[in-house]
């Protein structure tokens, strides 16, 4: 099974556990794995289009509303809302959850060196349910990468 489905299955079984959470992407809702998430709530689905900015500020506003927003996209859209992460996120330990599709490990390189920010990768041996899970109980910015 690949990655990306694996990951849309799970997504769908943690909602059901945490009702306040909110997932936020851009225009590609096929490609980023949040199609069946929006198919069962869809009143818990926000897409932004291409504003990679705004999504993250959204984000913020969302947390503090008392949800729990995810925020799915390339990595792209981290990079280009570096600023956000490093000077609004991270400081303030904000409990704003990212899930980053990419291709290869040196999109994620420049997440490393935001302090406060946790980047959980997964492994061949990882249990991506589980890691993404444990992401969502931990408090605190954190960011999961899915290779695809």
């Amino acid at each position: 099974m690949n990655t990306l489905k694996t990951f849309e299955e799970n997504l769908v079984k943690i909602a059901k556990k945490h009702q306040n959470m909110v997932v936020l992407n851009g225009d590609f809702s096929d490609r980023l794995g949040v199609s069946q998430f929006i198919s069962y709530y869809p009143e818990r689905s926000f897409k932004f289009g291409l504003s990679e900015r705004s999504i993250v500020l959204a984000g913020i506003g969302f947390l503090l509303r008392g949800k729990l927003p995810v925020i799915v996209g390339f990595s792209s859209l981290l990079s280009k809302s570096f600023d956000v992460l490093v000077n609004e996120i991270a400081p303030f330990n904000l409990n704003v959850k990212f899930v980053m599709i990419t291709e290869n490990d040196e999109e994620s390189a420049f997440l490393s060196g935001i302090e406060g920010l946790r980047v959980v990768k997964l492994n061949y041996d990882s249990d991506l349910g589980e890691l993404f899970g444990e992401m969502l109980l931990e408090y605190g910015p954190a960011v999961l990468e899915v290779r695809v």
